[in-house]
């Protein structure tokens, strides 16, 4: 599975809205949650899970950081 990714921060809890398979017409500005968006970009997972995540939000102007697999891993598997 793989799409894009949007980290929120609420009230100092990061949390990830994945938006699986999705088409390249939804923007991560389309992406709304409760919270500050902080990070953005594109994940795949694998087995175990193995998360990658690569790239940036055009239209939020956020980069992806190397923390944003372990979030959306930790999410996953709880």
């Amino acid at each position: 599975m793989s799409g894009k990714y949007v980290i929120f921060d609420w009230n100092g809890l990061e949390y990830p809205v994945l938006l699986p398979n999705c088409n390249h017409f939804v923007g991560h500005d389309e992406i709304k949650a409760r919270g500050e968006p902080i990070s953005a970009g594109f994940f795949s997972i694998g087995e175990n899970p193995a998360i990658s995540i690569w790239g940036k939000s055009i239209s939020l102007k956020l980069k992806s950081r190397p923390e944003d697999a372990g979030i959306i891993t930790k999410h996953l598997t709880e």
